[in-house]
């Protein structure tokens, strides 16, 4: 018979030298594949934050330059000669002398303005509320006034400004904006130049408050571009610009300028109003790493990129010398393996044959030695195994019989024992859990009242922590807070071995009094004597005080219900058979003789949305889960009508503790219910206008705020109303009119706001607005102003023309509130800033 060996003779070599070449290359593969991967992210996210910190710097850099050129037009708008010339020239009857003295002045300090931001600005000029252009340094006045001229485009920019429009600018969107005492800060195209101009409008106020003109500035956006390019330093292809938020290049460095910009980082920025970095595709159709950053006070968005090419660059070369060294590790591997399957296969091959035959049982058959090396020594171990084997074999039969014996008596024993041991260890787990994570207070102590172990429900309760309990004795811990003689009581009976049990009043660690509830268990020995004392103590305050309450609540409700009758129902659970009372069918209109005994008779009337709600109290009670079957349900009526009904009841239960019937009854409680609904929208809604109160505004404020921390889509905004005639109407009219005024402005807030909004009466004439959810925050202004426009209108009121204006502060989450009082405030403190401006 030809053995397996020879079967398998010609592939042995071969076979180790797959082994070997496959267990030593596989992890020289993964090494050189980790290696590269890490290199590859390590570079991917040096690159990612460099460009994080380019666009910050640059980004905080451009803010601070517009903010402070907005602060300094409000400031020359604020400087006396430049107000009272605008005042003067608005007054008919004004001195020209005075007028040409004061003109004099603010064209000074417009120039000396002018001047000292030479190369940040290139025009200052100054315009009538007509919106004529009445005073500019360069005497150039169609030249200023065609930068804020009539005309738009679908981006909201001004088109068209080499036209030739005089000094005349009253036509302009941006002119009757800034007209309505609010600043403007744009950019807008400018074919003839071929680049954008940024234009700050300031109003400019008189001493009465009044709109009297407005400041225009043009910021030089050379400057803009010098400023994002300065020590701008990113490899050879890395390039910065600056572009509007309808894709479109202002500013450029190492960038096409004006053109338009269809990468998706930028689109992806400017449509989710945040900061996107990664590896994008641009409008050439080359792979980029950029960052796109939207300004959150400004229309513009911060683009840096560099090519994909030079960021990978360093990967290359290295890419090369790993693929080199695996190549001719694995040509290395595959030689050695060759050689050692030669080696080791023939000798091998022979031995495994013979060692193969004596495993078949021929065991007469010697094994032999032809080396002294490794091959040799497995040789001679084997045959010595062989000979041990027989030897073994002959010892073997003869301990096998006996050790089976004994073997299979002590196998039971241990099986036992381990199976006694793993429940007892179980058990004491669960008690371990069971008394840790007890609702009740656990304490232990010993024969001399010395405390030994308390749970962390302990600790809760009484306000000690471990280390202060431990090793204290349980007299002086109830000292001063236990009445003496209940203590003495209990010292004495837990002494005698019997269990103490009693509620009492006592006091925490910071003399909070409360209510406990104590049992205390000895532990004796076998003469009877305490070893050791378990209490469990029960925080029962609450319990009282619900006992109390409810007491009191039994009593006032027995004397309202006296007279009135229960509808009684008895179910036999093991016939499904009910008994109906005549009470139970007059309060759901059922005649006797259309009412059966099934418990369908009164379980389809209850209303679908709380049927569930009945069966699961119903099921939790009758196994057993609960003490007793209380359940609010409403009911419908024979005569079409819902009904509020309070259903009780008690399982009887046999010797097992199954239920075999359940006695309750049904209480009618729809005016109960009724009145709580009233209570509740009394509690949260002022008593004049019926709009939501100041609690309610407060909670709502508080959930817009968690819910734009969640998610940070969800926009809010506050608005903050004080009515500025209110007192004067008040007390020249009278009450009755003052609060027919405050109904009317509730009604106009319903019918203006959306149904999502709150509005609420803060106090007096105050009221504040919740706009929740908003999907453009920068539209809350406009808001604002309707319900300025709507507020302006005359209220009808017995008789009586009354206007009364309006003071709005208004506050958006983009100040990253915590607390709805701080919106409060804020809202609160703009509202009298606009109230004196």
């Amino acid at each position: 018979m030809l053995s397996p060996i020879r079967h398998i003779r010609t592939s042995l070599a071969a076979k180790l030298t797959i082994a070997f070449a496959a267990i030593a290359l596989l992890p020289m593969l993964t090494a050189v594949w980790v290696i590269h991967r890490s290199e590859t992210d390590s570079i991917i996210q040096q690159e990612k934050q460099h460009l994080t910190e380019l666009a910050g710097g640059r980004q905080a850099s451009l803010q601070d330059h517009i903010i402070s050129l907005q602060e300094t037009a409000r400031a020359i708008s604020d400087m006396d000669a430049v107000r009272n010339y605008l005042a003067l020239r608005s007054k008919p009857d004004s001195d020209p002398q005075t007028i040409k003295l004061l003109g004099s002045q603010a064209e000074n300090i417009i120039y000396s303005q002018q001047e000292a931001l030479w190369g940040e600005v290139h025009h200052i000029f100054l315009t009538d509320n007509e919106g004529k252009v009445v005073l500019s340094p360069s005497h150039d006045h169609s030249y200023a006034a065609q930068f804020i001229k009539k005309g738009m485009n679908a981006e909201g920019h001004i088109i068209d400004p080499s036209g030739h429009y005089g000094s005349d600018i009253s036509d302009s969107p941006y002119f009757k904006k800034a007209l309505k005492s609010a600043q403007i800060t744009d950019f807008f195209e400018f074919e003839e130049r071929d680049h954008y101009h940024q234009l700050i409008l300031q109003p400019v106020f008189s001493d009465d408050g009044n709109t009297v003109g407005v400041l225009v500035v043009e910021v030089c956006i050379d400057f803009v571009q010098d400023l994002m390019a300065r020590d701008f330093l990113l490899g050879h292809t890395g390039r910065i610009y600056l572009a509007t938020r309808k894709g479109k290049r202002i500013t450029h460095f190492k960038a096409d300028a004006r053109d338009e910009i269809s990468s998706p980082g930028l689109q992806k920025a400017i449509a989710e109003d945040t900061t996107v970095t990664g590896e994008f595709i641009n409008e050439l159709g080359n792979r980029v790493f950029g960052i796109y950053r939207p300004s959150t006070i400004f229309p513009w968005v911060v683009c840096i990129e560099v090519d994909s090419s030079e960021v990978y660059a360093p990967l290359r070369a290295q890419r090369r010398v790993l693929l080199l060294v695996v190549a001719f590790s694995s040509l290395t591997l595959v030689v050695l393996g060759a050689l050692i399957g030669r080696m080791f296969g023939n000798p091998l091959r022979r031995s495994a044959e013979i060692v193969h035959r004596v495993a078949q049982g021929e065991l007469d058959l010697s094994i032999p030695v032809n080396s002294e090396d490794e091959i040799g020594v497995f040789q001679s171990a084997a045959e010595a195994m062989r000979q041990n084997l027989l030897q073994q074999i002959e010892t073997l039969d003869i301990k096998v019989a006996q050790r089976t014996s004994e073997l299979e008596s002590t196998n039971e024993k241990l099986l036992q024992e381990l199976e006694e041991k793993e429940k007892l260890t179980q058990h004491l787990k669960l008690l371990s859990t069971a008394i840790e994570h007890n609702p009740a207070a656990v304490v232990i102590f010993n024969s001399d009242l010395i405390i030994e172990y308390v749970n962390n429900r302990f600790t809760e309760i009484t306000g000690y922590t471990e280390e202060e309990t431990l090793g204290k004795s349980v007299a002086e811990m109830k000292s001063g807070r236990m009445n003496p003689a209940k203590l003495k009581k209990m010292l004495t009976t837990i002494r005698s071995c019997r269990i103490w049990e009693d509620e009492f009043e006592t006091k925490t660690r910071d003399g909070r009094t409360y209510w406990e509830h104590s049992s205390i268990a000895p532990v004796c020995d076998k003469e009877g004597k305490p070893v050791h004392f378990v209490a469990v103590k029960q925080d029962v305050t609450r319990r009282r005080e619900m006992q109390k309450a409810l007491t009191e609540s039994q009593k006032r409700f027995a004397l309202a219900v006296q007279g009135s009758r229960d509808g009684i129902w008895d179910w036999d659970l093991i016939n499904n058979k009910v008994y109906y009372a005549p009470r139970f069918r007059e309060m759901l209109g059922l005649k006797h003789e259309t009412v059966g005994d099934s418990p369908d008779e009164w379980i389809s009337r209850i209303v679908s949305d709380d049927l569930m709600k009945f069966n699961r109290q119903l099921n939790l009670h009758l196994d057993g889960k609960t003490e007793k079957l209380e359940v609010e349900l409403r009911m419908r009526h024979e005569d079409g009508s819902t009904r509020w009904m309070l259903c009780r009841g008690a399982a009887v239960r046999n010797g097992e503790g199954r239920a075999e019937r359940l006695v309750g009854s049904l209480t009618e409680i729809t005016e109960i219910k009724e009145a709580q609904q009233q209570l509740k929208h009394a509690a949260e809604h002022d008593k004049l206008t019926g709009l939501v109160n100041r609690d309610v505004i407060l909670r709502r404020i508080q959930k817009a705020i968690e819910e734009q921390k969640r998610d940070p889509r969800l926009k809010f905004a506050v608005l903050f109303f004080d009515f500025d005639r209110f007192k004067v109407v008040n007390d020249s009219l009278g009450h009755e009119v003052g609060d027919a005024l405050l109904i009317s402005i509730a009604d106009r807030f319903r019918k203006h706001l959306r149904e999502i909004d709150t509005a609420a009466r803060f106090g007096g004439d105050e009221f504040i607005v919740l706009m929740p959810r908003l999907k453009n925050i920068y539209r809350i202004a406009a808001a604002a102003d309707r319900l300025l426009r709507v507020f302006s209108e005359p209220h009808e009121l017995a008789g009586h023309h009354v206007t009364s204006t309006a003071s709005i502060g208004l506050v958006t989450s983009q100040m990253q509130y915590d607390r709805a009082e701080d919106v409060i405030r804020d809202a609160d403190a703009a509202m009298y800033r606009a109230k004196i401006s």
